[in-house]
């Protein structure tokens, strides 16, 4: 029995050391590794063109970023935080970015690098159960329609559509419980008033068609970047 209790006390002993062992090496990992997130959209590592999004700063070190396409993803600071903007030189076309972050005060510390993608994005129709229009100058009259944003995909010979469900400034553990909100709305416009605006989302814009013929461009606005799509009734 005094040797299973001493068994015992060895390895709580020996678990507690590695465990202070593990806590301390996580605890020096936050505050030396210089690691981060750019997740637009709240869930993928990304942003969308026109967008700026706050970087997530994981670490607790001193950050120096680097983008390896500044032109297309804009790399700003204000005080300690970092800021990337998309923009893309093609509209119409993705680009993926190498952002590079490094510890500022400590040079032997590896730099972290992520492929950040800078997504191409347009406006697309979809009917109210979800189904893409795929002649958007060709509505019913008297309907109502989503004009949704979408991500853009595939080849110009065979696109893919992929509807964004949310923009984000950037990501706070507290926004929950703070009310800080940090969802980008899309300014969105239309220029004949025959369409009637229903209601919007952040990425959405809901509208019913005249009982005519008539045409229309709806557009959205994200930072310095505009999409428009002409639409009519047939």
């Amino acid at each position: 029995m005094k040797k299973l209790t001493i068994f015992a006390t060895l390895a709580v002993a020996a678990f507690s050391l590695s465990s202070c062992g593990f806590f301390s090496h996580m605890a020096n990992s936050i505050a030396n590794n210089p690691e981060f997130q750019v997740m637009g959209d709240g869930s993928n590592e990304g942003i969308y063109n026109g967008q700026t999004f706050r970087v997530v700063k994981t670490g607790s070190c001193s950050y120096a970023f680097e983008s390896a396409d500044p032109a297309q993803l804009k790399l700003t600071t204000s005080g300690s935080d970092a800021y990337v903007t998309g923009k893309l030189k093609n509209s119409s076309s993705s680009a993926t970015i190498k952002l590079t972050a490094r510890n500022a005060q400590v040079d032997s510390i590896a730099p972290v690098v992520h492929e950040v993608p800078v997504y191409a994005w347009e406006l697309q129709v979809y009917d109210v159960a979800g189904s893409r229009v795929s002649d958007p100058k060709a509505l019913v009259r008297g309907n109502t329609y989503v004009i949704k944003m979408v991500r853009r995909g595939g080849s110009s010979s065979n696109p893919s559509f992929t509807p964004v469900p949310s923009l984000r400034r950037g990501l706070k553990l507290s926004a929950a419980l703070s009310g800080d909100d940090e969802t980008i709305y899309l300014e969105f416009a239309h220029t004949n008033s025959s369409y009637q605006k229903l209601s919007s989302t952040s990425t959405t814009y809901t509208l019913t068609t005249p009982k005519s013929s008539s045409s229309c461009t709806v557009s959205a606005k994200l930072g310095d970047y505009t999409s428009k799509l002409a639409i009519a009734t047939k």
